[in-house]
């Protein structure tokens, strides 16, 4: 009876063994994400270098975004209708603000002057040049020169003063991609063409993301123009990053991202640039949350903590060195996110 009392013990103490065993496991495999899985979509998987921050009360995807006065906008994007959005770092809310007169999405804009310029776009077949201008101080919008060509898939960034509208297309089905470059000067309300060159670039493309580090502009991804379904291809995401000099009006082509993918967004910080999530394809069979750093300097890309849940046609922003990633698209048009990250470079050790 004693033997039969130890044994039972024993095979007790082993059952409790592996089943704390096993609990432990588990704990690690749902613990903090698998860095190599560049296709995790769980917002519950926050790396301690991504925190999630209030959702928004329209989640839209090809918008864009801006910062003015230490607060971030949000406007247009498909699925928002005219929406516009402001986010109060002190009261981590977004608040609705003045709707834009005219909804767009696959638009691109930026903030200069303490005002929000919303540029371009498309819209139930129709392409935009229109430039509306947001006054914070005022919570009004102004109809401003359009550009001299309407364009959507484009990328806009601010340098020097001056806005820069980079690339995107014509219409849909597409008939025209832009080698040329426009730039907007917001104190004349005036527009410039510098005209690209088709065998010196830029490289026709849409759906890239463009930023500024050190003085020049880089146009990063998006959907190669040459390889078009009427042309019997298949959209092509590219991993082709070109370097503008505006002052020689020149591009050189540069080390080209690990990742191919179009829809991504791209920011500048510490004079390195940030290209995060984005689609494979253009019917994207998988939405990217990979994070790659391009440094301009030494002409190298190395590989980040991933974004919390991968998407496409996201926008972001930067503020005290901090990349704020609001909102963004899943597989289907209509499928959007409200979730909004804020992602700390200077946390991340990963090489």
């Amino acid at each position: 009876m004693k033997k039969l009392r130890i044994l039972f013990y024993l095979f007790t103490l082993i059952v409790f063994l592996l089943s704390s065993c096993s609990g432990i496991k588990q704990k690690k495999e749902n613990g903090n994400p698998d860095l190599k899985n560049t296709l995790s979509n769980s917002s519950n998987n926050l790396s301690t270098c991504w925190s999630k921050l209030a959702d928004l009360q329209t989640p839209r995807n090809t918008h864009m975004v801006a910062i003015v006065n230490n607060k971030i906008y949000a406007a247009g994007g498909g699925t928002s209708g005219g929406s516009f959005e402001e986010y109060d770092f002190a009261t981590n809310t977004w608040i609705s603000k003045a709707d834009m007169p005219t909804p767009r999405e696959f638009i691109s804009g930026c903030a200069i002057n303490g005002k929000i310029y919303a540029i371009g776009g498309w819209l139930d077949n129709k392409t935009y040049a229109i430039v509306e201008e947001y006054d914070p101080t005022t919570d009004s919008w102004t109809s401003k020169s359009p550009m001299p060509t309407r364009r959507w898939g484009h990328s806009t960034v601010m340098m020097n003063g001056r806005i820069y509208v980079i690339g995107g297309a014509l219409d849909w089905p597409i008939s025209e991609y832009y080698t040329s470059i426009e730039i907007y000067d917001p104190e004349t309300d005036t527009w410039k063409t510098k005209e690209g060159d088709p065998d010196a670039g830029p490289t026709l493309r849409w759906g890239f993301s463009a930023s500024v580090a050190n003085g020049k502009i880089y146009t990063i991804g998006g959907i190669d123009a040459k390889k078009y379904p009427d042309k019997g291809n298949t959209f092509q995401a590219m991993t082709i990053v070109e370097e503008y000099d505006s002052e020689l009006n020149t591009w050189n082509r540069k080390s080209s991202m690990p990742t191919a993918r179009w829809c991504l967004t791209a920011v500048t910080v510490n004079k390195k640039i940030y290209a995060i999530g984005g689609g494979d394809t253009y019917y994207p069979k998988e939405m990217l949350n990979t994070v790659e750093v391009y440094d301009p300097l030494n002409n190298t890309w190395v590989m980040k903590s991933p974004m919390p849940k991968g998407r496409i046609a996201a926008a972001a922003c930067v503020l005290n060195n901090k990349i704020y990633v609001p909102s963004g698209g899943g597989l289907a048009p209509t499928d959007v996110y409200p979730d909004f990250f804020v992602y700390d470079p200077a946390c991340d050790t990963i090489k």
